[in-house]
């Protein structure tokens, strides 16, 4: 959320948002943003690929996406993901 630090964030009601619905994602755990879904499309179309984009914009997200395709394709795989930070290292392992 932008805005005044003290302001209370708000998240929209369960009843409106819209989930991401895979086999491999726990249900109503990732938000269905358009955006993400387009560039983890695009990630497994074209292979390797650098996503740019400031904190908060959903990278990890693309991420998931990615790597659920790819287990469900492959489920004798392994997916390797590396951060740079500890609360990043955090971060994902709260999302995988």
């Amino acid at each position: 959320m932008v805005g005044n630090k003290h302001q209370k964030e708000t998240r929209p009601s369960t009843k409106t948002v819209r989930w991401i619905q895979h086999p491999l994602i726990e249900p109503a755990k990732i938000e269905a943003r358009l955006y993400q879904q387009i560039l983890a499309a695009n990630v497994l179309k074209k292979g390797n690929t650098m996503i740019v984009a400031p904190t908060a914009l959903g990278k990890t997200i693309v991420a998931a996406l990615v790597s659920a395709d790819r287990l469900r394709k492959y489920p004798d795989s392994k997916i390797l993901l590396l951060a740079p930070t500890k609360p990043l290292v955090v971060q994902h392992e709260e999302s995988f």
